[in-house]
């Protein structure tokens, strides 16, 4: 799923959560597209760059990378804040 602006909220997961399109046991990711091509990074400018939370963690890394050079954009794995994101699932 992608959801948009979960920062203040959290109302796009809360949506899906609620009225899912699949059934949420067959719910495996969720695609934060706003970080794509950011340029307010505090380490600079990522044009046609984006960072994949959990790039350890799944396979979703490798398909990310695939469509990515098929679009000319890299999957990226943030070495600092790779697991800063990652919550134990409770």
């Amino acid at each position: 799923m992608t959801v948009f602006g979960e920062e203040i909220g959290g109302y796009g997961a809360r949506y899906y959560t609620s009225h899912p399109i699949f059934p949420l046991a067959k719910t495996v990711a969720d695609i934060n597209l706003e970080q794509l091509g950011r340029t307010d990074d505090t380490e600079g400018p990522r044009p046609l760059q984006f960072n994949l939370t959990g790039f350890d963690y799944t396979d979703i890394a490798a398909i990310m990378a695939n469509a990515g050079k098929e679009t000319g954009i890299a999957v990226v794995k943030h070495e600092k804040e790779q697991r800063r994101f990652l919550r134990a699932q409770r």
